[in-house]
This record gives structure tokens, C-alpha cells and sequence, in this order.
């Protein structure tokens, strides 16, 4: 979906805005606030039920920010944030705004830790909530790239629209930081060692989150400008066992079954080892992140006629024909691939297309929902080693 179609216009010299979906248990409250926002130009989708809001988010991809109450019978707001930032996209990459009028210094805490973009206190100064939906709104305007476009755009377009990108998606982790350091900072607030430290930890799993995606960004762009590539003889256990002795896929894969199926042998392949498995890393870190805990993902290594096979088979939540098609589509509203890494880059299955494609070869998805995916790359043997 183009989301320019769901756009609303705010006024004469203002930023075109997109829906916004406002969570509420207080319909006299939620009436209030989505007749606030209409009255500026913006597309409300109110909801009562926090899983009712889900279910939207599931189905749809019009809307660009969530505004939610965190307290809130059934589900809080912080379990709410939590089940979408483990869904698909673009919900679990979209940013939530929390309003409270009796929120703990915990729920400030750990809304942060999950990546609220904004905390706002109750009774709600709407312009402050104006100013933050206008700066997403526009936010979301720059990002948007038709995927026909992507297509006919070469490589100065699409690094253009990295470093886009990669100012958008370092707020979150740098949110974090600075919310974090600014409650150690904040002198009429007294805190345990338990809660510096605490707060410390994740100041450093910030850091970390942003230097993965710093990297994976940067990696991506220097990707387009590589020239050939080095070919050696390889075997295809030997890529698929620097894959899974990767860090981040150690530290990702606990509690989950990674099981290899190498069906080529002791056969040596002519591929370029180490692009190979920058892909193949990809690809197993998108299974990992979509398949539950304690089920099984399978990494299979076959020979086709000259060529080689990997594919990645998960049971995760698995995506929609649609959404299938846009994940190999960087900058697509319903992917970025934007589904890669953890709360949303996004850039690791367009990543794994790039080095894949550098060699000659193709990857493909094939995938139902609720029923796990496949991701298989094909990869040319350029010269037959016995």
C-alpha cells in the first residue's frame, strides 16, 4: 500500500499528516482527544480494547504513530508495546506515544526500555502531543519511496535514502540514552544501587542496539559499491558454521532448535564464502526473531544444477503473500525489510538480496501466515571444483 493515500492535509504550509490509531479504555477520553486531533487535519482510528488494536495493526499498514494509555484493564500499555514490537511491520517498528496521569517511575523505565518514542503526562497539553504526531508525519512523508520507484533508482538514490534512514531509526536507541542518563542525572530523584544499575544496562544495550544498526546501514550502503567479489573453492558447511558461530546469532538463538541439513557433502562450491554468509546471517537472524521459542529452525544446504542452495525454514508467524513480496523491497511501507532487526531496521532481507545478487544468484521467500517462512538463496557455482 502507497500510505500517500491515506494521507489528510494538515493546512496551507504544513506537512501532510497519515492515521494515527489512539488506545483508550475511557471512551469519554478517547472521544475527546480523536475530535482534538481531527480538528487538526489528522485520521483517527480510536480503540477501546487494546487487542482490538492489535488485530488492526496486523492487518493494515495506514497508519503512522500509536497513541495509548498505559493504564488500562486486560492489557497495559506496556504489554502493549511489547506484543508489537514483536510483530510484523509495520507495527513493530511504529512509534508509540504514552499518556498517564498516574504512571510509576518503573512504567517510565521499562516504557523506555521497550522504545516508546514519547511519554506524555495527563491532563494531555495537546500541542505538545501536535508537535511530536507532526514531526512522525513528516518523518514518515520523507520515507516514503514507491517501490517502482526503488526500482529505477541507482545506487546514489538508495544511499541517499540509507542515511534517511539511519536518522530515523537511531532516535529510538538514543531516546533511551538520553531518558535513562537524564533520570540518573536528575538531582530531587533518589535511586538503589539496584536501579543504577539497572538503568546503566540499558543505557549499554542501547548503545549496542544503535551500533548494530549504525553498522547493518553502512554495511548496506558499501554493499552497492563493492566491485567483484572473491571466489573460493568452499563447502557449504563451512558458511554455514561461520554463520551460527556469528555473536549476535549466538546470543540470539537461546531457547530455539537451529538443526543443519547439509545435503551437498564433502562437494566444494566457487562462491564468494564470506557474502554468503553475511546473507545466510540475515536471514537466520530474521527466523530468530519471528519464531517462538522452543520450535525448530532449519538450515539446508542442496546441489542444484550448478549451483548452490541454502535455505533458512522457520514456524514463526510467517507473512502474507503481500507482505512476502515487499520484504526483498527496500524502503517498502510494509517491510523494509524493515522486519530484520529487532525493533525495526528492517534492512537485513534487501541486505541478503544485494549479496546474494552480487554473485549472480537469486533469494526467494516463500511463506505462509501463521505457518512459517522459507527463505532460500541460489547461488551460481562460476566454476566447477570436483
Amino acid at each position: 500500500m502507497n500510505l500517500k493515500n491515506q494521507f489528510g492535509t494538515m493546512g496551507e504550509g504544513q506537512v501532510d499528516i497519515a492515521k494515527v490509531l489512539i488506545i483508550e479504555d475511557d471512551e469519554a477520553t478517547l472521544i475527546a482527544l480523536s475530535e482534538a486531533l481531527i480538528d487538526e487535519g489528522f485520521i483517527c482510528r480510536p480503540f477501546v480494547d487494546p487487542n482490538d488494536a492489535i488485530d488492526y495493526a496486523l492487518e493494515n499498514d495506514d497508519y503512522v504513530a500509536i497513541v495509548s494509555d498505559i493504564k488500562m484493564p486486560g492489557m497495559t500499555g506496556l504489554e502493549l508495546i511489547d506484543e508489537l514490537r514483536k510483530g510484523p511491520e509495520p507495527m513493530c517498528r511504529t512509534p508509540v506515544i504514552f499518556v498517564s496521569g498516574n504512571a510509576t517511575k518503573d512504567d517510565i523505565q521499562e516504557a523506555l526500555r521497550l522504545g516508546a518514542h514519547k511519554f506524555l503526562d495527563k491532563p494531555i497539553n495537546v500541542d505538545d502531543l501536535l508537535f511530536t504526531l507532526r514531526n512522525i508525519a513528516k518523518e514518515a512523508m520523507n520515507a516514503l519511496v514507491d517501490s517502482s520507484d526503488v526500482e529505477e533508482s541507482g545506487p546514489d538514490d538508495e544511499n541517499r535514502q540509507l542515511i534517511e534512514l539511519l536518522a530515523h531509526e537511531t532516535r529510538t536507541p538514543l531516546n533511551a540514552v538520553i531518558g535513562f542518563s537524564s533520570l540518573l542525572l536528575e538531582p530531587n530523584l533518589q535511586y538503589k544501587p539496584t536501579d543504577i544499575l539497572m538503568m546503566a544496562k540499558l543505557i549499554n544495550e542501547a548503545g549496542e542496539e544503535l551500533t548494530k544498526k549504525v553498522n547493518l546501514i553502512l554495511g548496506t550502503m558499501t554493499t552497492s559499491l563493492e566491485g567483484g567479489s572473491k571466489l573460493e573453492p568452499t563447502l557449504a558447511q563451512q558458511v554455514i558454521s561461520e554463520t551460527l558461530d556469528r555473536t549476535e546469532i549466538k546470543d540470539r538463538s537461546e531457547g530455539k532448535v537451529i538443526k543443519i541439513d547439509n545435503q551437498t557433502g564433502n562437494r566444494l562450491w566457487c562462491i564468494n564464502p564470506r557474502g554468503t554468509a553475511d546473507a545466510l546471517e540475515q536471514i537466520v537472524l530474521n527466523a530468530l526473531k519471528y519464531t517462538p521459542d522452543v520450535t525448530e529452525i532449519t538450515i539446508t544446504a542442496k546441489s542444484g544444477k550448478n549451483e548452490l542452495m541454502l535455505e533458512v525454514s522457520d514456524r514463526g508467524v510467517g507473512m502474507t503473500k503481500k507482505q512476502a513480496t515487499r520484504a526483498l523491497n527496500m524502503f517498502s511501507k510494509s517491510d523494509p525489510s524493515k522486519i530484520a532487526i529487532d525493533n525495526g531496521l528492517g534492512l537485513g532481507l534487501p541486505f541478503a538480496k544485494r549479496k546474494v545478487e552480487m554473485q549472480g544468484g537469486k533469494l526467494q521467500i516463500r511463506s505462509f501466515e501463521r505457518s512459517g517462512t522459507m527463505v532460500r538463496m541460489t547461488i551460481p557455482d562460476t566454476q566447477f571444483v570436483a
